[in-house]
């Protein structure tokens, strides 16, 4: 997975490596998602999907964008690690060969979500985290509800995104 986010360039995909195990030494492991995100109800993982990829929903009518960015940082880190524990727990038994990278969905419903719902700092965090410790998790991204200001944000957010993971996000109307 990490040779696949570095695009085959081992030095950069080694980078990122020691940067994940630094991460996981640093915070023994993970981060539990906090109880306050959790009662939100922002992202939820109801289910997996035909390809044994856990599949996170993401309300962002829920979302308070006075949110500060590390508070967010690690409401963030608190979700994907308990995806990751996800996985640990099934791989105990045998690896899933249907999500051999162990990578999840995600769908982010943008529908009656307003100004107020959007952060481009949650946005600029939610992209480093997964640069640098969460690299190429993110098999497909769903976007519903899209209108036309959610179609000019992502114009704009675009640029920031890996060119791979652009790839992976489909805007429905």
């Amino acid at each position: 997975r990490h040779l696949l986010a570095a695009d085959f360039h081992h030095a950069r995909a080694v980078q990122l490596v020691r940067n994940y195990v630094a991460y996981r030494h640093q915070h023994r492991g993970g981060i539990f998602p906090d109880y306050t995100w959790l009662k939100l109800g922002i992202a939820v993982l109801p289910f997996e999907d035909v390809m044994g990829r856990p599949v996170m929903i993401a309300r962002a009518k829920h979302f308070d964008s006075q949110t500060s960015a590390e508070t967010f940082r690690c409401f963030y880190r608190g979700t994907v690690d308990c995806i990751i524990a996800h996985f640990l727990l099934k791989r105990r038994q045998q690896l899933d060969e249907r999500n051999p990278l162990e990578q999840y969905v995600v769908v982010l419903d943008v529908r009656d979500a307003v100004r107020q719902n959007f952060s481009m700092t949650a946005i600029k965090v939610m992209i480093q985290e997964s640069n640098t410790y969460y690299p190429d998790r993110v098999a497909q991204i769903f976007v519903l509800g899209v209108n036309m200001a959610v179609r000019r944000l992502w114009s704009l957010i675009s640029p920031m995104v890996q060119p791979r993971t652009r790839k992976k996000t489909q805007l429905i109307t």
